[in-house]
């Protein structure tokens, strides 16, 4: 069994759950442990990990992977600049990481991403024949992302905010200034674009990630994601689903490599 659920997503925090084969993987852990520990139980899934993975060391990302560490002892895999950054992990079994991380029968191989942290990652899974990428926080698709994103059968992918909702709302100058940045978040409109440009013929299901409380809405990321799905089917790609993900609210379990809920 290789699948993913989205266990919560936004700038309230950040927590993805990848099982593959018999590995128990989580991927930022955004929320303190507590709830953190009650989503996942809501959602069937025991307390149980073989692995942490941080892509950063943003408080959406970070705030409880200290305590689901104490909790699992599940090593955490980070980047060396992220560790400098996060000194509340320094007495944490970290692993830094260099490359890929071949774990049981699965590869995660960690991306360098344009973001306004330290050394900020994304994330791609391979197990046996399929992969899944998780890819927030980056402020563009770099080539490396291009290149990941091509060879997908699954995706988290961030719809951060929609550009006129941006423009349009309450944020000071500055903080736009920095969402909209190449070192900011992916906008709905720039998510579009990347699955409009690299999608893989294998893609079965994206989900729609990171959205901002205040600069977008379901609706409109939505749309705007759809509106590419189409015209890609309308060259004659296949099909693929597009999935909501909520602030704190499991998404249903999806096997990677076909796209439906469990």
């Amino acid at each position: 069994m290789f699948s993913v659920r989205v266990l919560a997503s936004g700038s309230s925090g950040n927590a993805t759950y990848v099982r593959a084969g018999r590995l128990a993987l989580l991927f930022d852990a955004g929320i303190p442990r507590r709830p953190l520990v009650e989503l996942m139980q809501a959602a069937g899934i025991p307390p149980r990990l073989d692995a942490i993975f941080l892509s950063h060391e943003h408080v959406d990302h970070l705030r409880g992977v200290r305590g689901m560490h104490q909790l699992t002892n599940a090593p955490v895999y980070l980047s060396p600049g992220t560790l400098d950054a996060a000194p509340e992990l320094t007495d944490v079994d970290s692993q830094l990481l260099e490359g890929g991380v071949e774990l049981d029968n699965a590869l995660i191989t960690p991306l360098a991403v344009p973001h306004d942290a330290a050394e900020p990652l994304n994330f791609v899974v391979r197990h046996k024949e399929h992969s899944l990428g998780i890819f927030t926080d980056l402020g563009h698709a770099n080539a490396a992302v291009k290149d990941a994103f091509s060879q997908l059968d699954c995706a988290v992918l961030e719809a951060n905010h929609s550009i006129d909702m941006l423009w349009k709302g309450p944020y000071p100058l500055e903080l736009k200034q920095r969402i909209s940045s190449p070192l900011g978040h992916l906008s709905n409109e720039e998510a579009a674009a990347l699955l409009m440009e690299c999608s893989s013929p294998t893609l079965a299901a994206v989900f729609i990630a990171h959205r901002s409380e205040h600069n977008n809405t379901r609706d409109r990321s939505f749309a705007t994601l759809d509106h590419a799905r189409r015209a890609l089917q309308k060259k004659g790609h296949s099909d693929f689903a597009l999935l909501h993900t909520e602030r704190r609210e499991p998404t249903k379990e999806v096997e990677v490599g076909h796209g439906a809920h469990r």
